[in-house]
């Protein structure tokens, strides 16, 4: 639509143009709409441009065309005794931090199976430490992302390309 509108002021320069190269464009000619006493045309002239105006701002439609959902690998999941051994590797959390952590994990939707980022999975053994880097995130991120794209896709017969 913005094109519309930069295709509407290029038309009018155009023929304002074209009839400056006849000898026949005026300026009083121009400026008689101004003066024009037809509130019809002058009401007409008002509702093209609050449609133009209302179309100009609105905001593009999203479609939801596929819904993929990512699966975790098994080895992802960890119980919530697991995942408190974890948080105890990282050695940054008080005694207290782990009991409010305890105290919420049993009040939290998180059940025996939730999978957790695979940068933190190797703490299940409770003294490796989590890798916390940039290419742990980028691992992350191609393990879930990728396949998920590439699902989305192949259900709605698009190539990349397009």
């Amino acid at each position: 639509l913005h094109y519309l509108y930069k295709l509407l002021i290029l038309l009018v320069f155009a023929l304002i143009g074209y009839q400056m190269s006849l000898g026949t464009f005026s300026v009083a000619r121009a400026g008689v709409l101004s003066l024009v006493h037809d509130t019809i045309l002058l009401e007409a002239i008002g509702m093209a441009a609050l449609v133009m105006w209302y179309l100009s701002h609105m905001k593009a439609s999203v479609y939801c065309l596929e819904n993929c959902v990512f699966v975790p690998p098994e080895e992802w999941r960890v119980s919530k005794d697991e995942l408190l051994t974890m948080m105890k590797a990282q050695d940054c959390f008080t005694e207290d931090s782990l009991d409010f952590m305890t105290r919420v994990l049993q009040r939290s939707g998180t059940g025996d199976s939730t999978a957790w980022p695979p940068s933190m999975v190797p703490s299940k053994d409770g003294s490796t430490k989590a890798r916390k880097d940039i290419d742990a995130a980028r691992e992350e991120a191609r393990a879930v992302v990728f396949p998920l794209v590439r699902e989305v896709l192949a259900r709605s017969n698009v190539r990349p390309e397009q």
